[in-house]
């Protein structure tokens, strides 16, 4: 039986010596992997011990020469800051559905003075409240990417099992801002008190539209950040909005003007911008700043094999809420994000990303993601929505 190759051996044969340097140090690496994936009692290898060999510097004396950089390559992998509207309001469950109880509001604000008078030897008033229970149920979405045998021998730029945890993330972000947009992001949602922008001079339940000459966000938002308050005791905390009607309140005469004579000069940052648009209510200690949350996240609408185009999820939209930072017993929200931290190996926003190997299909890396969650408007009157914000 022919003894087999070794590192050792290789280095007592002569035909060694016509090799490069660079090929000499290709070939003992080979075959001291080979040797190593040899003395296993496995009869595949463990997951991380896949190993691509590459020479340290191209050859050009070599038959194939790869055309691709090694330390450059183009992706589209988008920020994750751009999907954080969706996660406003987390609430991690252990169970994947399940009830809530809402407090009727009436009740709870309803009181006559009159009748609360207590005379002699009389019972104190006494009433009750409603209670009505909300349901969630967390829907589980998963996507995978396969890195084969022969992508993981021959990509030269980059780690094919890197990119593919870079896509199979983006993907689980693009899935939950849809389901972010397609839930609460549209008219009908909040109460049916929508705000509808128009070119004109508004009428009833409408507004002047933020990058049209004249109109004035400022009174806008602040007017619905009162009407909130009015009818639950919240002030709203946060303004979601997508980029261009983000464009539309840093190009309004109004907050330009505002910002003209300061150092921050008429292209405000997010936490100034929102000082200014709530300027009135902020100044004497009424309510905190709200966050500014920008609904960035950008997909493709084209189908595959035709020119692709492209779109924000979030349109040109608004919603001021009241996002509640600590969900407990008893805490309002406009919506939670429910994500089952129950799901085994699980994250508190319900998702876990998985590297297993198909030996049966020569794939030694499926990087698998999964997300359970369900965004759920829990409280309309918490939300006040902007439809048509921008031309």
């Amino acid at each position: 039986m022919k003894a087999l190759l070794t590192p050792d051996s290789l280095m007592e044969d002569s035909r060694l010596k016509n090799l490069s340097k660079q090929d000499q140090e290709f070939a003992l690496a080979f075959l001291e992997g080979l040797q190593k994936s040899r003395s296993r009692n496995t009869a595949t290898p463990d997951i991380g011990d896949w190993t691509r060999f590459q020479k340290a510097d191209p050859d050009t004396s070599t038959v194939h020469v790869s055309t691709e950089l090694t330390d450059l390559s183009v992706a589209y992998f988008q920020d994750a800051s751009l999907f954080q509207a969706a996660s406003g309001a987390e609430v991690p469950v252990k169970a994947i559905a399940g009830q809530f109880n809402i407090y009727d509001r009436g009740d709870l604000f309803r009181i006559n003075p009159d009748d609360a008078r207590r005379g002699p030897a009389t019972e104190s008033l006494g009433q009750g409240f409603k209670i009505t229970q909300g349901a969630y149920s967390c829907i589980k979405y998963a996507y995978h990417k396969d890195v084969d045998e022969d992508l993981q021998a021959q990509q030269a730029a980059g780690d094919p099992v890197d990119d593919a945890l870079s896509d199979v993330t983006q993907k689980l972000m693009l899935i939950r801002e849809k389901v972010f947009a397609a839930g609460l992001m549209t008219t009908g949602v909040w109460g049916g008190t929508d705000q509808t922008g128009v070119p004109g001079a508004p009428g009833a339940n409408q507004f002047k539209q933020w990058d049209q000459s004249g109109a004035t966000p400022r009174e806008d938002l602040t007017l619905q950040t009162v009407n909130i308050h009015q009818r639950t005791g919240f002030w709203p905390n946060a303004l979601v909005l997508s980029p261009f009607v983000l464009r539309g309140l840093l190009l309004n005469a109004e907050i330009v003007q505002a910002f003209q004579y300061t150092t921050a000069g008429a292209v405000p940052d997010l936490v100034a911008l929102a000082k200014c648009l709530f300027a009135n209510l902020t100044a004497h200690g009424v309510l905190e700043i709200p966050r500014v949350l920008v609904a960035g996240g950008t997909a493709t609408t084209s189908a595959e094999g035709v020119a692709d185009t492209f779109a924000y999820i979030v349109g040109k939209v608004a919603l001021l809420a009241y996002l509640n930072p600590r969900p407990s017993l008893r805490a309002p929200s406009a919506y939670y994000t429910f994500s089952w931290a129950g799901l085994l190996g699980a994250n508190a926003f319900g998702g876990r990303i998985k590297d297993f190997e198909i030996p049966q299909i020569a794939v030694p890396h499926r990087v698998e993601g999964e997300m359970a969650f369900d965004i759920r408007k829990v409280a309309a009157d918490l939300g006040q929505f902007f439809t048509a914000a921008v031309s």
